[in-house]
């Protein structure tokens, strides 16, 4: 009768295989962090609250410079944030980008931000365009014919744009009390309600 008889790895296999583990956890080490905002006792005060989700743009400054530093100024980085942040891409912005670049821009910052987090990204897409910026992600083109449609071009700058603040930003932790106090909770509740922030929102109620 034959028995099969499973082998031990050698020892030189088991230096292989820690060494393996060791560059995947360094690796992670030296990612990119997924971002949390952290806010506690809002107490009602709505305006604080928003001036609070207003401040988390320095991030992207941060991010969008250390990306693409070498391809455009720093005074075309800041124009391109305050159409991040505004999530407004008009007929002025566009003497500045054209819809070709600025698409180009968005997705190279997004690319590079998943690329060092482990991120689902269609957690951060929303539906309209989804197929199309994941396209763009994967580096595969999307129909010329497409753009040369204005409404759609704008549309599809936006949505990378809303892509792009909650790719940098992970997750909004909210502590605390909401309705104590303060004369504006429900807007409060109805912001980390809707559609652009909910996913993104834990609250632990005090």
């Amino acid at each position: 009768m034959n028995y099969l008889h499973q082998t031990e790895p050698s020892l030189d296999e088991q230096i292989d295989e820690l060494e393996q583990e060791i560059l995947k956890i360094d690796s992670r080490l030296a990612s990119h962090i997924p971002s949390t905002l952290w806010i506690s006792d809002l107490h009602g005060e709505g305006e604080r609250f928003k001036s609070i989700l207003r401040g988390r743009f320095g991030l992207i400054y941060q991010t969008c410079r250390e990306v693409l530093h070498q391809s455009i100024s720093d005074q075309r980085i800041r124009h391109l944030v305050q159409i991040i942040r505004k999530q407004s891409y008009t007929r002025s912005d566009q003497d500045e980008f054209s819809v070709h670049e600025i698409i180009g821009l968005l997705t190279q910052v997004i690319k590079f931000k998943m690329d060092h987090v482990e991120y689902e990204a269609e957690k951060a897409i929303l539906p309209e365009y989804r197929q199309y910026i994941l396209k763009l992600i994967a580096g595969e083109e999307i129909p010329g014919d497409l753009l040369k449609v204005e409404r759609v071009a704008r549309a599809l700058v936006l949505n990378l744009c809303h892509t792009l603040k909650h790719v940098l930003l992970d997750r909004i932790l909210v502590l605390g009390d909401i309705w104590d106090r303060g004369p504006q909770p429900d807007q409060i509740i109805r912001i980390l309600s809707s559609r652009q922030y909910a996913p993104f929102v834990d609250i632990v109620l005090g």
